[in-house]
């Protein structure tokens, strides 16, 4: 434990006064309200745990029904599926609070009964993080409200993340806020927009939500649904499409080409209907040749040099459609060696097939699938989009709302590109410019 200064000791801020002078009235504040939030929470925490060992054993399964029914995963939401269901979920006409304080009223003490008004007054809301201070502390803004709470709070605030919202209860007891029920997993801006876009519209309300409102039942209810949908979404992984419908996995085809067949093999490829090529290629004494499909669509890359030959395409429809036409062509003039798939959205690739790449993974077949994955990208400007309601995004960006969702799309898809090497990374600021979204 870091030793606090003395009274006289110099100020660690540096301000060259003694601590008494500068930081520590408001050092023995914040400890003071650190104290507080801290005792509230605890207090919440133990209340709320009597209170569903209370419910369980006076209502029995009709309880336990009603408490699971809220989430898909209610073993996974557990964190928020207690408080929520004690201090707000109805049974018999009350909540398990206030049928355990009617009960017990005449035991409870004062902090007890103040507790419980807190609990019952918590709002439930989508909140974003402002601030972190790791295992310090949470700056919160609900994004439905607009209000903002300083949050004593050290767990989640090892974990969460500034720009990642959270589905929690926020109680207050005179100045103090503590977290009473936080679902344990957290949305990104794209998901977190869309929740809150969903709820703003069953809502009726553009601007600040009242608290009021918040703390409806049937709000609260569809906020959790909404919630809970898109972490089962992620849960199942999110999906790109290219304008023939097919989900998106960068898929590159690896060929031997004898020595004796590589003129010829590169004459029937560049008879194939609609394709553009052969072009010198970045890698001198290479070939490079793009296939075209309907409205001029590029739906794949080929690249021929010395004895490989490596086909790349957006999707695995895309690239079984070219390695039949290619096969078909060059009939006994190549044998397939490997199949390697990359994730768009992770990074991650992996490979099929009887051989192994070895040393095909050359530079020149990276820069065949950077090429390939750029093209993707460009064609997505003019490509509808789920996401965005099967529009596309150079449609979508003509709407105020539009825009903020393509925007957080483009947010996501550079944040997925990180763990790759810069070299192998989309420029997606030329997107921007493209949709009008620099600057």
């Amino acid at each position: 434990m870091i030793a606090l200064p003395r009274r006289n000791d110099p100020c660690p801020c540096g301000s060259g006064r003694k601590y008494k002078q500068c930081h520590l009235a408001e050092d023995e504040a914040r400890r003071d309200r650190r104290a507080g939030a801290e005792r509230l929470g605890t207090l919440g925490a133990e209340l709320t745990s009597a209170i569903w060992r209370f419910a369980h054993d006076r209502f029995g399964q009709e309880w336990a029904d009603a408490a699971v029914e809220l989430f898909f995963e209610p073993e996974e939401a557990i964190q928020l599926l207690v408080p929520y269901s004690v201090h707000h979920v109805s049974i018999a006409g009350r909540t398990a609070a206030e049928w355990y304080r009617n009960d017990r009223e005449a035991d409870l003490s004062a902090d007890e009964r103040a507790c419980l008004d807190a609990e019952r007054d918590a709002w439930l809301s989508l909140w974003q993080v402002v601030e972190a201070r790791p295992g310090d502390g949470l700056v919160l803004r609900d994004r439905l409200s607009g209000q903002v709470r300083d949050v004593i709070e050290r767990t989640a605030s090892r974990t969460l993340k500034e720009g990642q919202s959270v589905l929690a209860r926020l109680c207050e007891l005179g100045s103090f806020t503590s977290i009473n029920g936080l679902y344990p997993f957290a949305l990104a801006e794209r998901e977190a927009a869309e929740v809150e876009r969903r709820t703003r519209g069953h809502l009726r309300r553009k601007r600040d939500v009242p608290i009021e409102r918040l703390r409806e039942t049937r709000t609260e209810r569809y906020l959790i649904r909404r919630f809970d949908e898109e972490i089962a979404c992620l849960r199942e992984g999110p999906t790109l499409y290219n304008n023939d419908g097919d989900p998106i996995l960068f898929t590159t085809d690896h060929f031997d080409v004898d020595a004796d067949d590589r003129a010829e093999v590169a004459r029937r490829l560049a008879a194939l209907p609609r394709t553009m090529g052969p072009e010198p290629a970045d890698d001198e004494g290479s070939d490079e040749f793009i296939f075209l499909g309907r409205s001029e669509v590029v739906l794949g890359q080929a690249l021929l040099g010395g004895r490989r030959l490596q086909v790349a395409a957006n999707s695995v429809e895309r690239a079984d459609r070219l390695r039949r036409q290619i096969e078909r062509a060059c009939k006994g003039m190549l044998r397939h060696r490997a199949r390697e798939h990359t994730d768009p959205l992770s990074g991650r690739a992996f490979e099929e097939g009887e051989g192994t790449l070895g040393d095909m993974e050359s530079p020149e077949a990276r820069a065949l699938a950077g090429a390939v994955k750029r093209q993707h990208y460009a064609d997505w400007l003019d490509t509808p989009v789920p996401a965005l309601g099967h529009e596309t995004p150079r449609a979508a960006v003509t709407t105020e709302q539009g825009r903020a969702r393509v925007a957080a799309l483009l947010a996501d898809f550079e944040e997925a590109e990180r763990s790759l090497a810069p070299e192998e990374r989309v420029d997606f600021d030329v997107l921007r410019r493209e949709l009008g979204l620099s600057g």
